[in-house]
């Protein structure tokens, strides 16, 4: 028991505090448990079978009990032995040998951060649930959903343009034009790009090329080495399209030009939002220039296009509007199924009685009522999921012609006889070899379908290092460079301390110190260092370009060095070894069941629903269906190519789960009840938070100061949630969501809040769960929202840290005190 302080405390955690502080001080704890986890050696920490001694004493208490009591305990992994772990652990030590992105080479949106975040904050919310306070049923904070979707539509509406870093860009016509060659006329597009700043007096209009927006990339991404410039989308060759409208246009003559070029015009905008999208970018001159140089005034015929086109982007955002309002509709009708299905799976045992249902009922249209209305919500949710990644967006384009292109390599036939084979450990080889064979010396097949997005970006890089080491004329420079790069984490931190700046982000006091170093090869004189120094016989020379190459060609090495030690890793033997045991260990156990519910006919089901799906798209692209006709059709068309092929995916969960003779499906089952009465029964003992701020806080002033960085840390937490319901909004309408993005949007997406029991499936809240703290969000007015648009960082913690030693050790007695099964 914790000893209370002889102050009588005159703070008092609300429930609603009660949960924030849980929640900081978890978050907090996995954070650091990932950090010192991700060294040499540190998986001991995890106890078995890492480790034969089952110590009491470990570093990570969260992470052991999560590793303990969840991911040794799943079905597919309590059947491996311990040379599985033995080689996992082998593995994990030889990616941190690697080193890899360890040099400041990258900012904090790699995917690896990214990755890292997710796992926090889905053991947060694992933990944060299970971890139960003697302040009773916790409250956490609700956003009024409806209030805030309709203030943002009162706001959007106002707005003529979308804000991106303080630009409004739009690529407003296209025009045809010529160059004579040497043998005969060159007929190539303009667009014209209008732009718009709050401190312009009126938009300005400039006319680019396609080649203008290729230089454009060059530059940025030679400008801002450190930075993943996202690439130009691939030019689309298509005819002019003829569309339906009011007044036929299909009569109109073809050449008229209004829709020619559309989808690039489309491609070629969303790819300005992107690159607006990144504050660096946005604030170049590099930009700046590209978007406002040899301004233009718009004749006559330009004016009439850029009218027209206009009014094609209201059709569309419109037509998505409506599209949405339509399956939201639909949606709401099928709430109370919903809210009875949800309470059906979180009671005691409610999985395994959906799936006993699913098991005894072959035919779909059997199902009960209430199973039918979830299904036709699922089917309305996919139809929008499909609509907006094939159709409504900017970008869609690039992402049905990366559907097409996976879809023609995929040899659906050959893996359907291989799956007819009897033995799982041929079926699994065989796989294997259609996957992994390499005919005559050529790629294999998973070789040219991961390589198909890779390949241009290895080239552009040895492209770019070439460039740049040709610009610096020194090759002792550059390898000296390239040894820094190359060497092991120890001399990188010698040379690092060698740096006279404080800052170990500082690049240029870096770059400088490699050159000055005696630990690295091979040595430099005077002159060659001087060069970049902007000091020869103490005369101050302008080095900006140099150092600038310098620094490009550090973060391109760094780059190389990430992707060679990758490949490496990938084709090392443990690799491979580690690669085959996954694949015995959950490919086998599962190759029984698809073979005995003969799953190689779904293959043929799969093909022939995405070859629909390509139909439909390309037809309606052909047609303008999309464009002109009524929402109830629109929704129609996508609906009821979800429901020509949902028969068929019945039929295979069906065929899964009534033939899983090894009873794989009932253990998953029961791993997953199990993890939902951790989330409800929670650990031993509830915890008191009270009790633990009395004790550990010695003043009044610390316990007032805890309070306040609660409340601060609670109008973070209102903020993102406000923010994620807008980008919600515009996810539903679709408003260029990838092009209004800052490069934060998944970590944003992840920290949305599903507290506690309310939210433990995501789906709709019960509206009697409702916290009390509300915010008033009902009041919200469009100014609010001009706040909440605005960056909100995380507030000064300062005195809850000092908490967390006696928090993890209550938590940590009482997970001891759990007995794994």
């Amino acid at each position: 028991m914790m000893q209370q302080n002889d102050i009588n405390s005159t703070t008092t955690l609300s429930p609603l505090q009660a949960h924030y502080l849980k929640k900081e001080l978890i978050s907090r704890q996995i954070r650091t448990e990932i950090q010192s986890i991700s060294q040499h050696g540190a998986l001991n920490n995890l106890g078995p079978p890492f480790t034969d001694k089952d110590s009491v004493e470990t570093n990570t208490p969260f992470l052991r009990f999560i590793f303990s009591r969840f991911v040794y305990t799943f079905p597919f992994l309590q059947r491996s032995d311990d040379t599985f772990w033995i080689k996992v652990s082998e593995f994990l030590n030889e990616f941190y040998k690697k080193n890899i992105s360890t040099s400041p080479t990258r900012d904090e949106s790699t995917k690896r951060k990214k990755l890292s975040e997710k796992i926090i904050k889905e053991f947060t919310l694992l933990l944060n649930a299970g971890i139960k306070t003697t302040s009773g049923k916790e409250e956490s904070i609700k956003v009024d959903f409806s209030s805030i979707y309709e203030n943002y539509n009162q706001k959007t509406s106002q707005d003529s343009s979308k804000f991106i870093n303080g630009w409004a860009v739009n690529i407003v016509s296209v025009k045809a034009a010529s160059e004579k060659r040497r043998i005969q006329k060159h007929v190539y597009m303009e667009y014209i790009i209008q732009t718009i700043r709050p401190n312009f007096d009126e938009p300005i209009f400039v006319v680019r090329r396609r080649r203008d927006f290729k230089k454009l990339y060059t530059k940025l991404k030679a400008e801002f080495a450190a930075i993943d410039i996202p690439f130009i989308p691939n030019k689309i060759k298509e005819r002019t399209s003829t569309f339906n409208k009011a007044k036929s246009v299909q009569d109109d003559d073809p050449s008229n030009g209004l829709y020619q070029w559309e989808k690039n015009r489309q491609n070629l905008r969303a790819y300005l939002h992107s690159l607006l999208s990144i504050k660096e970018v946005a604030r170049s001159k590099t930009m700046r220039f590209f978007l406002t140089d040899s301004p233009t005034s718009l004749s006559e015929d330009e004016k009439k296009d850029m009218a027209e086109r206009q009014e094609l982007d209201s059709i569309r955002d419109e037509q998505q509007k409506r599209f949405n309002e339509e399956a939201e509709r639909r949606t709401k009708e099928l709430e109370q199924h919903v809210s009875e299905f949800k309470k059906e799976i979180m009671g005691s045992g409610g999985l395994s009685k959906v799936i006993s249902i699913i098991q005894q009922t072959p035919d779909i249209s059997d199902l009960p009522i209430t199973y039918q209305k979830i299904i036709e919500w699922g089917e309305i949710g996919f139809a929008s999921t499909l609509y907006s990644l094939f159709i409504g967006s900017d970008n869609s384009n690039e992402t049905f012609a990366q559907l097409k292109r996976t879809h023609s390599l995929m040899p659906y036939k050959a893996l359907r006889t291989i799956m007819k084979i009897s033995n799982p450990v041929a079926l699994m080889r065989g796989t294997l070899d259609l996957f992994l064979a390499q005919p005559f010396g050529q790629k294999s097949l998973a070789q040219r379908i991961l390589s198909m997005n890779l390949t241009e970006d290895l080239k552009e890089l040895n492209k770019d290092i070439k460039i740049i080491e040709e610009e610096i004329n020194d090759d002792e420079v550059c390898q000296k460079l390239r040894n820094y790069i190359y060497a092991s984490s120890e001399i990188q931190t010698i040379v690092k301390e060698e740096t006279k700046s404080e800052d170990n982000g500082d690049i240029d006091a870096l770059v400088l110190a490699i050159l000055h170093t005696k630990s690295l090869t091979p040595d430099l004189d005077y002159s060659q260092i001087a060069r970049f120094t902007g000091i020869i016989n103490n005369i101050k020379i302008d080095n900006t370009d140099l150092l600038c190459n310098l620094k490009k060609l550090f973060f391109f090495y760094a780059r190389q060095r990430d992707k060679e030690m990758l490949i490496e890793l990938l084709f090392q033997g443990i690799t491979g070894e580690l690669l085959k045991e996954i694949i015995t260990i959950f490919y086998e156990p599962l190759a029984k069941i698809y073979k005995a519910a003969n799953i190689s006919d779904s293959l043929s089901d799969l093909s022939a629903f995405v070859d629909d799906l390509i139909n439909v798209i390309e037809e309606a692209d052909r047609r303008g269906i999309i464009i002109y006709s009524p929402a109830e059709s629109v929704v129609q068309t996508f609906i009821s190519l979800v429901h020509r092929h949902i028969s068929k995916f019945y039929s295979f969960v069906y065929s899964v789960y009534s033939n899983d003779s090894t009873g794989l499906f009932n253990s998953l089952l029961e791993w997953i009840e199990s993890l939902f009465d951790f989330m409800r029964s929670g650990l031993t003992e509830p915890i008191d938070l009270q009790q633990l701020i009395d004790t550990v806080l010695r003043t009044e002033e610390e316990r007032a100061l805890v309070i306040s960085e609660l409340d601060k840390l609670m109008s973070w937490h209102t903020w993102r949630k406000k923010k994620h319901l807008m980008r919600l909004k515009d996810i539903m309408y679709h408003n260029d969501i990838d092009s209004n993005s800052n490069g934060d949007d998944e970590s944003e997406d992840d920290d949305y809040d599903y507290d506690t029991d309310d939210d433990l499936v995501g789906i709709v809240d019960d509206n009697d769960s409702k916290s009390k703290h509300n915010d008033d969000d009902s009041q919200h007015s469009a100014s609010d929202l001009d706040s909440m648009m605005e960056v909100m960082e995380f507030p000064e913690i300062e005195v809850l840290p000092k908490l967390l030693p006696s928090f993890v050790k209550l938590i940590s007695d009482s997970m001891r005190s759990i007995k794994i099964e």
